[in-house]
């Protein structure tokens, strides 16, 4: 009885870190965090500051570096096509992330997280969740992210704060 009780325990602390190590290198999980960081970047936007700003993209940063290595040990092994699409977008978001841990003012954290934008809206396309929605701003010819409800447009802030069209959800 002793024996099957420690064969049952060590197999569900397999199980457990399986789990654990999937979820690590989950795009999907990986992207959820990342767009909970992108998310503080938008509000800041949308309220005309840049506080925060640093300190998400940051964490932006150093999940794709994480997310980036683990892909990259996957693809030792067999690796789906859109594994491969998202380890290749993974800088791009990171180079984003990195001008805005020194935005240089109001204008240029929005210049720079219109280049995040675009690659965040690809690797949601890659992972096909359907949060968040996907915004688009005629007046400012970028695209954003954000939690369905009312639009908050973080390239023109409070002077035009619901102007945008939801174009996927």
């Amino acid at each position: 009885m002793h024996r099957s009780a420690l064969i049952l325990t060590l197999l569900g602390l397999v199980a457990l870190t399986a789990t654990l190590d999937a979820s690590a290198s989950d795009p999907t999980a990986a992207f959820d965090r990342i767009a909970g960081h992108y998310e503080i970047i938008r509000q800041a936007l949308l309220h005309d500051g840049v506080d925060g700003v640093p300190t998400a993209a940051r964490e932006i940063h150093d999940e794709t570096e994480a997310l980036e290595g683990e892909l990259r040990e996957a693809a030792k092994g067999a690796v789906e096509g859109k594994h491969g699409e998202l380890r290749d977008l993974l800088p791009e978001i990171r180079s984003a992330s990195r001008e805005l841990q020194a935005p240089g003012g109001l204008e240029q954290a929005r210049a720079a997280f219109g280049s995040l934008s675009k690659a965040m809206v690809r690797y949601r396309r890659l992972i096909a969740d359907p949060e968040p929605v996907v915004v688009f701003c005629s007046m400012a010819q970028e695209v954003w992210l954000q939690p369905k409800g009312e639009i908050g447009n973080p390239y023109y802030g409070q002077s035009m704060a619901r102007c945008g069209e939801i174009v996927s959800q």
